[in-house]
């Protein structure tokens, strides 16, 4: 990386559902010094042409990498600063990965694993790109609570949660 903090979505596909179209819209209402230092990434299987078209029309096409899905994906989370899931979604499993990787991670209400999130400034809701574009803004403005956050999602950080359980429970 080269100090541009990488927001985004990793995903198996449904962009529609998985809120794309709220992100880029997000993204076009930073103001242009936070475009500046950042880039948005969207990884995963989907007809890329309407976003790569939407990405046009808001005149943000050059801020965007789409990128193939991969067996790893572990190497996208591994890109991303913030994962952005803000559609819906019955649990989001890719939500739950970018907590494993320590990736600082926005969710819709509407997605299951936003219950797992450790800060309610990282759940917003679903399909509200005036709210998230002030929270990637403010990810972006500071970097020290960007990565507060990313360790705080982290499985590691929800274990140390979980009731103490005896053997025989096991």
């Amino acid at each position: 990386k080269d100090g541009t903090v990488a927001m985004g979505i990793v995903t198996s596909g449904g962009f529609l559902t998985r809120g794309v179209g709220t992100l880029l819209q997000a993204y076009a209402l930073l103001p242009g010094r936070h475009k500046e230092k950042t880039c948005l990434v969207i990884a995963g299987s989907d007809d890329r042409r309407p976003w790569k078209h939407m990405a046009h029309v808001l005149g943000i096409e050059n801020k965007v990498v789409f990128l193939d899905s991969i067996v790893n994906v572990e190497e996208w989370y591994s890109i991303l600063d913030v994962y952005v899931n803000v559609g819906h979604d019955s649990f989001g499993m890719a939500a739950q990965e970018a907590m494993a990787c320590g990736v600082t991670t926005i969710l819709g209400n509407a997605v299951g694993a936003a219950e797992l999130l450790p800060s309610e400034f990282l759940k917003i809701p679903s399909f509200d790109p005036l709210i998230l574009a002030t929270r990637l803004k403010s990810l972006t403005d500071d970097a020290q609570r960007r990565a507060q956050l990313g360790q705080d999602c982290s499985c590691a950080q929800h274990l140390d949660a979980m009731p103490d359980l005896d053997q025989q429970d096991l």
